[in-house]
């Protein structure tokens, strides 16, 4: 039975780490793509739009992945949780129209930012799915799952645009795909193992509206951090220069990725610790995560200073030896940030979700204010300081809040000499 278990744990952490490396790059391939084929412009126009849908998506999701997996009192079922996603993918459509008309995008960009969002959806949709499973130890097919959509996506999107020099019809091809891999494995996967078919259940909306309110609100403020420059530069900079600091934010974001890759396969783990009271293994299970992490984070930052923009030179085709410091200033922000994604989903896991919201609520109010300064003085470094000082902020705040709900559930004793 331990041979089973382990087995099973290392082809979820295989599958795991090729499954969100995939999805994590796949914005930018994306990006890469729409530059090369659609220009500077179009990129600009893409990199902002997919950055808008990512803040939306948060609230097509609304609760978490560690949230659905808690399941706080174990009184809600999948069911109830998709019943609920359902209300919200639907409202988080009529939101981010209504917003884009109300900064009066044009025509094209309301095209782009709603396909995008449906694209978006889809993945909200396979989320659900996705909880389920790694209930049931099957993070091994999230994995592949997401290593369909984001290969396949990539290899059709970039078809597709060639062909056509539109990226809108390219964009449409991804919907189509995503909902393929929606209906063919991710829901073909949960039909396998599920006790009772899907239906509508709406029962405990309530209940689960007021439970994860405070994920949400963490979870949407934290893209908006992640993003928070990128909206300022919409309003303040050229398309060209938006379009830089995307190419520059995404070896970072690919960082960032690391904390899903060692947090997730051992979220079941760090579930059943937290239920059976054992706070102290719990502590030095999320301790030896955070510390991995961070080996990995310098190790990717020493990497990046000999060779990450001669790289971005090749794969883009633009001149950016300039912005060398703007790069490992990101790439340090981005340890910061996937440090607090380990520490947040930890905490999630414990219920202690409140101050999670106050923390990024500080470090978003701290973001705008340094972007709307810094930018303006200068575009690129200025945006990469505001970056980096945002998430040190926040994570200074989430390491002190761990380590205080930890000893009180006693996960950390003083021993007295006697």
């Amino acid at each position: 039975m331990k041979k089973v278990k382990e087995n099973n744990l290392r082809k979820n952490f295989f599958w795991n780490i090729i499954g969100l490396s995939f999805y994590g790059l796949v914005s930018l391939f994306l990006l890469i793509i729409v530059k090369r084929v659609n220009g500077f412009k179009i990129s600009g126009i893409f990199s902002y739009a997919y950055s808008i849908c990512t803040l939306f998506y948060f609230f097509a999701i609304y609760y978490s992945r560690p949230y659905q997996l808690a399941n706080y009192g174990n009184n809600k079922s999948f069911n109830q949780f998709f019943s609920f996603r359902i209300i919200t993918i639907v409202l988080s459509l009529i939101f981010i129209f209504l917003f884009s008309l109300i900064s009066g995008f044009s025509f094209f960009k309301i095209e782009v930012i709603m396909l995008l969002m449906i694209f978006r959806v889809m993945d909200a949709l396979s989320e659900s799915f996705y909880g389920y499973l790694q209930e049931n130890d099957n993070l091994y097919e999230v994995g592949i799952s997401y290593t369909l959509k984001s290969l396949l996506g990539t290899i059709v999107f970039l078809i597709i645009d060639i062909l056509t020099q539109n990226v809108i019809i390219s964009i449409i091809s991804l919907v189509i795909l995503s909902f393929l891999v929606l209906i063919f494995y991710d829901y073909k996967n949960y039909k396998k193992i599920a006790v009772k078919r899907i239906q509508i259940d709406f029962s405990n909306n309530k209940l689960i509206l007021k439970e994860s309110f405070s994920i949400f609100i963490f979870s949407f403020l934290s893209i908006y951090l992640a993003n928070a420059e990128k909206y300022v530069m919409t309003y303040t900079v050229s398309d060209k220069i938006q379009s830089i600091f995307a190419i520059l934010i995404m070896p970072a974001t690919v960082l960032s990725l690391v904390g899903n890759y060692l947090m997730m396969p051992f979220m079941n783990d760090l579930k059943n610790l937290s239920k059976e009271g054992d706070y102290k293994k719990f502590n030095i299970l999320s301790l030896k995560i955070l510390f991995v992490l961070i080996v990995i984070g310098i190790f990717g930052t020493i990497v990046c200073d000999f060779i990450g923009i001669p790289i971005l030179n090749i794969i883009y085709g633009i001149h950016l030896n300039e912005y060398k410091s703007s790069l490992i200033i990101i790439i340090i922000a981005s340890i910061f940030n996937a440090a607090s994604s380990i520490i947040s989903g930890v905490l999630t896991l414990i219920n202690k979700n409140n101050f999670q919201t106050v923390f990024y609520l500080l470090s978003c109010i701290c973001a705008t204010v340094l972007c709307h300064n810094l930018i303006k003085k200068d575009a690129i470094i200025g945006a990469s300081v505001s970056y980096m000082i945002s998430y040190l902020i926040n994570f200074v705040m989430f390491i002190i809040y761990y380590f205080i709900c930890i000893k009180k559930l006693g996960g950390i004793r003083n021993e007295k000499k006697s």
